[in-house]
C-alpha cells in the first residue's frame, strides 16, 4: 500500500467535515498521515520531512499559502 501524507492548515482541524473527506479521499488507496500547520511557512517543513520519510502522495489542504508552501 502507498504511503500518503496530508498537510492541512491548522484554523481547519477543528472542522470535521475537512477530516472526514481527507480520510475518505484515502480510503484504501493508501496508507496515511496528516499534519496541521500551527504558523506561517511550517507546511514547507512538513512537506520536506513527508518527503523524506517516503510519502509517495502529498495532499495540501488549506488556502493558497499552504499550498504554495508545499510545492
Amino acid at each position: 500500500m502507498q504511503q500518503a501524507h496530508c498537510i492541512v492548515h491548522g484554523r481547519l482541524k477543528l472542522n470535521r467535515k475537512i477530516r472526514e473527506n481527507i480520510h475518505g479521499i484515502f480510503s484504501g488507496l493508501a496508507s496515511l498521515e496528516v499534519s496541521y500547520t500551527s504558523r506561517s511557512g511550517e507546511a514547507i517543513q512538513l512537506a520536506e520531512t513527508a518527503v523524506r520519510r517516503g510519502a509517495q502522495g502529498l495532499m495540501a489542504v488549506g488556502g493558497d499559502g499552504t499550498v504554495n508552501e508545499c510545492i
